[in-house]
């Protein structure tokens, strides 16, 4: 699987700004967790956030394999 680069470079934002649509949506999770146990498929969401589409496939193709996908979220409470 080939995982997009995060990092926002000039020319990223340069295209990003020309095409006036952000290419993140298209990532297929946030980041990944290296440890000595194994890798780590990690998909970071505020609240109760549902996955998009294209993350669910993802994370059933990705645990469909090794069981990594996890979703880490941050809920705040009142």
């Amino acid at each position: 699987m080939k995982i997009p680069d995060p990092i926002m470079t000039g020319k990223r934002l340069r295209l990003i700004k020309e095409r006036g649509v952000s290419d993140e949506l298209r990532r297929s999770f946030d980041g990944i967790l290296v440890k000595n146990s194994g890798n780590y498929c990690l998909e970071f969401k505020f609240g109760y956030n549902k996955l998009s589409e294209h993350q669910e496939d993802y994370r059933k193709k990705i645990n469909g394999i090794n069981k990594s996908f996890y979703i880490v979220r941050k809920i705040t409470r009142k």
